[in-house]
């Protein structure tokens, strides 16, 4: 018997959160669905709590590993064993909370063009303090924008339909530690994106496996699927990989004490990466979210000492934007401006 709601998970030695995770979907206000877990070769007290929890609730199907085999090819089992409408996923140190599934379903009824649609999220550590609020963008085009340089949902927020997810044959192994990501540039060939602003998953920070020992690796995949979908979007235009290499990491970090001081990045690096920037802001949304970010860059730039890098950069996102400079770029620009002037200044008071 088919359910509305096909739930997956994959836990490798999850005991510490997973009776609350999978409390928080048994708990959810629509009781249609099946419940998919695989228990990825733990060697904690996992297997013994999913039996605990079958016993309780028979819309849980149980699935167990000899050994390790990471969590795309776990989901791929999961996902081999769906019957519902919809898939959805739960981490196993994450909770949905009571009324995701409700929303979820109610947006997706209602925008029957949608066909992932995730979450924002309550942000909380490994003790449940809470660290503030994740929000995604929420429309598609904003969406793609964001994929070209990163993956902007939260994976365990995801609810995907189903018959998307078999054509494009489920998660790539050789995606590890970004399958997520990696899915998402599939299925956005197949449909159209969104999220809800309303948090209705406490996302935990800091537990992963990868969080540590695989971050490298992990970064390493979500690079080279921006590079490939770059290349694609350029139509097969060549970039420096090296330069972008660097400019991939600085993008998203150069908000963090000592990143921009230590950037080994010139002026005709930046002129290298003309074609990337044209096509990161070759849509209003793109000239919206990279307008801004790239504007703070250069601004970053020029608070650290390196005004021509600054300059150069800022230059090229002008000669993009014309004259539909994006709100949410100036928003982000004249801050920024403002800032710089007023170290200048102070500098000048204390000579």
């Amino acid at each position: 018997m088919s359910s509305l709601i096909s739930v997956v998970m994959s836990v490798y030695d999850g005991e510490r959160y997973l009776r609350e995770s999978l409390e928080s979907i048994f708990s959810q206000t629509i009781a249609d669905f099946e419940f998919i877990v695989v228990d990825d070769g733990s060697g904690d007290a996992t297997w013994e709590i999913l039996n605990e929890a079958q016993k309780k609730d028979r819309r849980l199907t149980l699935v167990r590993n000899g050994t390790n085999i990471g969590l795309a090819e776990s989901l791929n089992k999961a996902l081999a064993l769906v019957r519902g409408k919809y898939v959805a996923r739960q981490d196993a140190d994450d909770v949905s909370l009571p009324q995701r599934f409700e929303r979820q379903i109610g947006f997706l009824k209602t925008h029957p063009d949608i066909g992932v649609l995730g979450t924002a999220v309550k942000k909380v550590d490994r003790e449940d303090k809470e660290q503030g609020n994740y929000y995604p963008p929420e429309d598609h085009e904003t969406i793609l924008a964001r994929l070209l340089i990163n993956n902007c949902f939260r994976h365990p927020t995801l609810m995907m339909k189903a018959s998307f997810l078999r054509q494009v044959q489920g998660y790539d192994i050789h995606a590890a530690w970004a399958e997520d990501y990696d899915l998402l540039v599939r299925l956005r060939r197949l449909t159209r994106f969104a999220n809800l602003r309303e948090p209705l998953v406490r996302y935990r920070t800091g537990t992963g496996f990868f969080t540590g020992q695989h971050r490298q690796q992990q970064m390493d995949t979500a690079f080279r699927i921006s590079s490939e979908l770059l290349r694609e979007s350029m139509e097969g235009t060549e970039f420096p990989l090296d330069i972008y290499r660097r400019f991939w990491w600085l993008i998203q970090q150069y908000h963090l004490p000592g990143v921009i001081k230590n950037t080994d990045f010139g002026e005709q690096d930046i002129r290298e990466l003309r074609g990337v920037v044209k096509v990161l802001m070759r849509t209003p949304a793109g000239k919206d979210v990279w307008g801004a970010s790239l504007c703070g860059l250069s601004a970053a730039w020029g608070l650290h000492g390196k005004g021509r890098e600054g300059n150069a950069l800022f230059s090229l996102v002008i000669s993009r934007l014309r004259i539909n400079f994006g709100w949410k770029s100036l928003l982000h620009f004249f801050p920024s401006l403002f800032f710089r002037w007023m170290k200048r200044k102070l500098l000048r008071d204390l000579r």
